[in-house]
């Protein structure tokens, strides 16, 4: 799946590759290596034959070079084919190989392109929505590897005149090699540089990232508890304060008026005079020069490392750039109290500054010309220039944002700094100096790993975002900070204060009280940014242990300290991770860097910092190097260091992610049969045990179940005791722990089954469940109250089953199914567990968890991830929730992993459906893309049995949420009773567009008012009652068919129900009345009180309720009323109101109710929660157009349609008019307040509003 919030598998970059005749000082020993393994075999023999060295990188070891090869077929370089060494001295070091295996078992279609290279270009333009390019010429360039590249120039649809470049490559699609064109695109703009694959067969996308990563750096909306202060002006510290700062050179001075090193922003201290800040070897002509000589070439901000300039009108053309005149004195004033347009020079020169200083410090530790970094002139000192950063401050082209492009080294990179609007005056990003050295951050990651022409950090676990906040984190440390302090990132431009949460779901902190996230967690977080930040999070740990162990130095520079420890071990880190790396990829390089540099002194301090955020020994991506998923992983506590392994049958692992699901599909998965005190070990069976009248005949969960065989006269019987030891259960971190199964105890002899706990790995065991004797031949459930043992971090369980005894004790087998161990949720585990629901309507949105629903533990693929934004995925998947703000989702991304033809299950709690006359499912549903495979739904009785479908649907079914509504009435009088939704992905090159959506579960009786299938309330199952007093001289009556409620004179009544009124909630029905009154219409309450904002009117001389909808002019007329876009919430009962305080005879009639969520067989329309919100690391913005309203609402036919509200949103923003069947009836550009509509017939219709950063919809009626 396409993931353009990221840059994802890049490949060979254009330049230069090293050529054989280059001949790099190891030459002969890499070829000796690849001799070597190509006599393993075959297909070795032909994997490892062709082969170049892309580029090689230098290392703070003496002697020790980095190398990263590329894999070649017939001339051709294999995309993601690579092999990662370092050489020390004659020997190999260190390699990771990557390299495509058994490639001529791979390779598919013609090995000739059937498509021109303008054609591959036409499709990306075409796939982006671009404008046509000019005249496409040609012209070729050699790149030094002898590849051949070409170019084209003046195409005027990409940024800077950016030629569009064009290779051939081979891409492994679906585990088959594919031919293509890598077409790369920089964008007009700037918002993105493509670089795509292009099938040279088919003319299909197979693949495509996209080089600029977008950092929008939104928050939650609560900003109740920020203070909103002037900030003063006065200096925090003085430069010859700091030692660093101290430094000068031969160079003319040149100085700075800026928030200086370390300062986070303003809030953490003034501005300060900095002199002559170039680093002597970083950049040894000072920050003004790029010709290699004394004098600088420029008085503005601009020199050899960045050209920092505004671009207020967001064109990333040549805008200002503020001069220091001949003396180089860059002194502008802020007021920080005004708005940012009156500081721009001011802004811009702090943007310098921070390029600067991040390319010179990061220098130190091995971020220089070899490796790629940025500088217009290398000075000869290896890599490739002409690549220095330009920067744009007060970026007119965004707000709330901040992004990084960074193309392969002899490219210029562009850093977008935006201002920010929340506070007021608003806020500058280029006085943030953490979000600076956050996305000059993205760059040094992206040239470091695999090498300065790769850009190959992708895959859901790679860590870009986390080093960024790591590489801000340490150059704003003070001395007097402690590891337990809170640090934020994005407090200034929030309005937060110092020590504020900022963007990331917790602050940095060693305070495990403060930030206790680990690896197990990442599942659950946003992707890039969440999954960055618990990546950051064990950097941050190990960074102050190693500041603990050996101090800290302030001299960021040359210091000797634990934090600048620190920062050589993660550069030189970053240059032995794997490419498409995850979290121990990265650890493995910190590792690896560690013994190069260290000796491997800090190895168990860097073992122990990783193994405590659960990326221990036995840690493992189940990815490695590849397309990294962020819910594949395993997670390990494990430090070895700690002393090997635990003795045999003792309690091992560490189990601390819950729930903790085993179901014994493929293993005992962490389960141990004992190997002392006992006589028997469990099997695993997938039909009945061999013996008559004892154990099951099939599993309760899935296919495979274990038991304990009990034939055989002085083996299996009398009294033989099997013990099953679960691993170490951490359950620290649970408050209300909680183990449920399933068991099976049927037979005549049948002993007993013992579940024990202990503590400590020590000790006794204690008792916490117990059965004997025959209990029939059903699976049962068991739930254990664990809570004894909450907060403990090491216990233990087994299961103690003794056999039978007598002549007949064979007839004793005991099973064990789906055991779950979690926080008392009571239904973690696929099969049907505790005690079952029983109360209707069963309500469901997802809102904080999965609630009693719970995903598969096996015989599917994929989980279920709570969202509460788009998917990640383009053209897939819902912009929001359908109720509420959050939904669940199936992510289809991942070739191989998300699809194709992936499973995801979703298992309800047992349902207890003996009350219920005509049970009904209800739900929300959203299946949009072009390779939507199906959802179906599925019913079983008894936790037994074969599923059987309920519900189907397959193939795209359009861009909205849509309703479901399943008669159960099969299932009546049931008292065990389970549904489950079930996926699958997508299939093709394109399986990633199949993203299914769930939301708004509801499970009741049709007669109970949840909505059911369409169901006419029926007033005879109904009590009429008297409302709030309401009934002077009122009378009433029921339909002999009960499909009506006539009232009369002054009297509101209600039925009881209870009724979770959510966004898609509909009421329908028809009204009559032939004397008019105060007062008619209908509306849900929750008290007893009168609520007028909860009430439909329809009719009446009063003024009164929602009048939206008072059109009444005789006869029968149908309503058919959205509940849910006037308010939501639990309800418990549906009111009918004929109120004339003034007089009597007045009438009213309700026929044929219905109350559904969404639509009803085309009555109403699909309610689509369409308001589309920018993902802002990891988090939501606020609506660009939430304060427009359409008033008034409904509308006339022949009348047009009014906006009112403030004008927020409208610079170049469009319009559509669309109908419930998801048709486009009017368009245009957003241009007054008023849109013509007077064509369309009464209906209800969508209006679509969209610019260039958020889309929002609003549901209109035209009457």
């Amino acid at each position: 799946m396409r993931k353009y919030c990221l840059f994802v598998i890049c490949i060979i970059m254009w330049q230069a590759n090293f050529s054989q005749s280059k001949n790099p000082k190891d030459l002969g020993i890499i070829q000796q290596h690849f001799n070597t393994l190509k006599t393993k075999s075959k297909t070795a023999s032909q994997d490892f034959s062709e082969w170049k060295i892309s580029s090689s990188a230098s290392s703070l070891k003496k002697g020790l070079t980095h190398y990263y090869l590329t894999q070649y077929y017939n001339g051709i370089p294999i995309v993601n084919g690579t092999y990662n060494m370092s050489v020390l001295g004659s020997k190999i070091n260190f390699t990771h190989d990557q390299f495509v295996s058994n490639i001529s078992a791979k390779l598919i279609g013609a090995k000739s392109t059937a498509i021109s290279e303008v054609q591959a270009i036409n499709e990306v333009i075409k796939a982006h929505q671009l404008r046509s390019a000019n005249r496409l010429v040609k012209t070729m360039k050699r790149s030094e590897a002898g590849e051949d590249v070409s170019e084209y120039k003046n195409s005027g649809i990409t940024e800077d005149n950016e030629p569009i470049l064009v290779k051939k490559v081979y891409i492994l699609h679906n585990d088959k090699l594919h031919l293509c064109w890598n077409v790369n695109l920089y964008e007009k703009g700037g918002k993105n540089w493509w670089n795509s694959y292009v099938d040279a067969s088919s003319s299909r996308i197979l693949s495509e990232d996209n080089w600029v990563i977008s950092c929008s750096f939104g928050v939650d909306e609560d900003h109740s508890g920020h203070t909103h202060t002037k900030i003063d002006s006065e200096e925090f510290f003085h430069a010859d304060d700091v030692p660093y700062l101290k430094e000068k050179s031969m160079l003319a001075p040149d100085s700075y008026n800026v928030y200086a090193m370390p300062l986070m922003n303003p809030d953490d201290g003034g501005r300060s005079i900095v002199t002559n800040p170039a680093s002597a070897n970083a950049s040894p002509y000072g920050w003004h020069d790029t010709n290699g000589a004394s004098g600088a070439e420029y008085n503005i901000t601009r020199g050899n490392n960045v050209w920092a300039q505004e671009d207020n009108n967001g064109n990333n053309g040549t805008g200002a750039s503020p001069s220091g005149g001949n003396g180089l004195d860059f002194n502008f004033p802020v007021n920080l109290n005004q708005a940012p347009s009156n500081y721009r020079d001011a802004s811009t020169t702090n943007l310098f500054y921070w390029n600067n200083i991040m390319h010179d410090v990061w220098y130190q530790y091995g971020f220089d010309e070899a490796s790629g970094n940025f500088q217009e002139n290398n000075y000869g000192n290896g890599g490739t220039g002409g690549d220095s950063v330009n920067a744009d401050s007060q970026d007119g082209s965004g707000t709330n944002n901040a992004n990084f492009a960074t193309p392969g080294d002899g490219s210029n990179p562009r850093m977008q700094m935006f201002l920010w609007n929340r506070t007021s005056p608003g806020r500058d990003g280029s006085f943030d100096n953490l979000i600076i050295a956050h996305e000059y951050g993205h760059g040094i990651s992206t040239r470091l790993v695999g090498g300065r022409f790769s850009n190959v950090l992708g895959g859901s676990e790679q860590m870009g975002e986390g080093w960024s906040d790591w590489f801000g984190l340490m150059l704003t440390m003070k001395p007097g900070d402690t590891g337990a302090d809170k640090r934020g990132v994005g407090t200034y431009v929030l309005g937060e204060p110092l020590d504020g949460l900022g963007i990331r779901p917790t602050v940095y902190s060693t305070d495990r009280s403060l930030n206790n996230t680990d690896y197990a967690d990442i599942g659950g977080l946003r992707v890039p940014h969440g999954v960055g930040y618990a990546f950051a999070t064990i950097l941050w740990d190990m960074t102050w242990a190693l500041i603990n162990q050996e101090g800290f130095d302030p001299d960021f520079y040359n210091g000797t300290g634990g934090n600048n420890i620190a920062m050589a071990l993660v550069i030189e880190g970053l240059k032995n991770t794997a490419n498409n790396p995850g979290f121990v990829a990265g650890r493995d390089g910190i590792l690896q860097a560690d013994q190069d540099l260290y000796g491997g002194r800090y190895n168990c301090l860097i073992w122990k910092a990783f193994a405590e955020r659960g990326v221990g020994r036995d840690a493992n991506e189940n990815n490695n190097g590849g397309s990294n998923s962020n819910t594949d992983q395993t997670v390990s506590f494990v430090n070895p260091c700690d002393g090997g392994n635990p003795d045999p049958g003792n309690c091992e692992g560490d189990v601390s992610s819950f729930p903790f699901n085993e179901s014994f599909e493929a293993s005992l998965g962490l389960w141990k049969d004992a190997t002392t005190g006992d006589d028997l070990n469990f099997t695993r069976n997938t039909a009945g045990t061999p013996s008559n009248e004892t154990g099951p005949t099939a599993a309760a969960d899935g296919s495979t179940y274990i038991y304990v065989e009990a034939s055989g006269d002085g083996t299996g019987f009398p009294n033989k005791r099997a013990i099953l030891n679960s691993p170490c259960l951490n359950l620290s971190t649970l408050t209300s722990p909680k183990l449920s199964f399933q068991y099976h105890m049927y037979g005549t002899a049948i002993n007993s089954l013992t579940v024990e706990a202990r503590t400590d790995n020590t000790g006794t065991w204690t008792s916490v469940f117990s059965k004997s004797g025959n209990q029939g031949n059903a699976w049962l459930t068991a739930g254990i109250d664990l809570t004894a043992y909450a907060g403990q971090a090491s216990v233990q369980l087994r299961f103690n089953v003794v056999t039978g005894s007598g002549t007949s004790g064979w007839q004793s087998d005991i099973a064990i199914d789906a055991v779950n161990i979690s926080n008392d949720d009571g239904g973690s585990g696929s099969g049907c567990q505790g005690g079952g629901i029983a109360s209707y309507p069963f309500n469901e949105s997802f809102e904080a968890s999965l609630g009693q629903w719970s995903d598969a533990t096996s015989g599917d693929d994929l989980n279920f991830t709570r969202n509460s934004g788009g998917t990640p995925s383009n053209s897939t998947g819902p912009s929001a929730a359908a109720d509420g703000t959050t939904y669940v989702y199936v992510e289809a991304s991942g070739n191989g992993t998300g699809f194709p033809n992936k499973r995801a299950i979703l298992n309800s709690p047992c349902l207890n459906f003996t009350d219920l006359t005509t049970p009904t499912l209800a739900f929300q549903y959203h299946m949009f893309g072009s390779a939507i495979n199906s959802l179906t739904v599925e019913a079983r009785t008894d936790n037994t049995g074969t599923w059987t479908s309920v519900f189907s649907r397959s193939g795209n079914q359009g861009n909205s949420w849509l309703s479901a509504n399943v008669d159960l009435g099969a299932y009546a009088g049931q008292g065990s009773v389970q549904l489950r939704f079930n996926v699958v992905t997508g299939s093709g090159t394109s399986g990633w567009q199949s993203d299914i959506a769930i939301d708004a579960v509801s499970i009741g009786s049709d007669g109970g008012g949840s909505g059911g299938d369409c169901a006419t309330l029926n007033f005879n199952d109904f009590t009429i009652n008297a409302f709030s007093n309401q009934d002077n001289s009122g009378n009433y009556s029921v339909s002999t068919a009960g499909e009506s409620l006539t009232l009369s004179n002054n009297t509101w009544k209600y039925i009881s129900m209870n009724y979770t009124v959510t966004a898609n909630t509909v009421i329908e029905f028809e009204f009559s009345s032939t004397s008019q009154g105060e007062i008619h219409g209908v509306g849900f309450e929750n008290d007893n009180t009168l609520t007028s904002s909860r009430y439909f009117k329809v009719h009446g001389t009063q003024n009164y309720g929602i009048t939206n909808y008072d059109n009444y002019a005789g006869g029968t007329k149908k309503y058919i009323i959205p509940v849910g876009s006037s308010y939501t919430g639990a309800m418990d009962r549906l009111v009918f109101i004929n109120d004339n305080d003034a007089g009597s005879g007045n009438n009213s009639t309700f026929s044929n109710v219905k109350i559904y969520e969404g639509s009803c067989g085309g009555s109403a329309f699909d309610t689509n929660s369409f308001a589309t919100r920018i993902d802002i690391l990891g988090n939501q913005d606020e609506e660009v157009f939430g304060s427009l309203q359409i008033a008034p609402n409904p509308i006339s036919k022949g009348y047009q349609l009014n906006l009112v509200g403030p004008n927020k949103g409208f610079d170049n923003a469009t319009y559509e008019v669309i109908n419930l069947l998801g048709q486009v009836l009017e368009t245009g550009k957003l241009t007054s307040r008023t849109i013509n509509v007077d064509k369309l017939k009464a209906g209800v219709y969508i209006l679509s509003l969209e610019n260039e950063f958020t889309k929002s919809n609003k549901r209109f009626i035209i009457k």
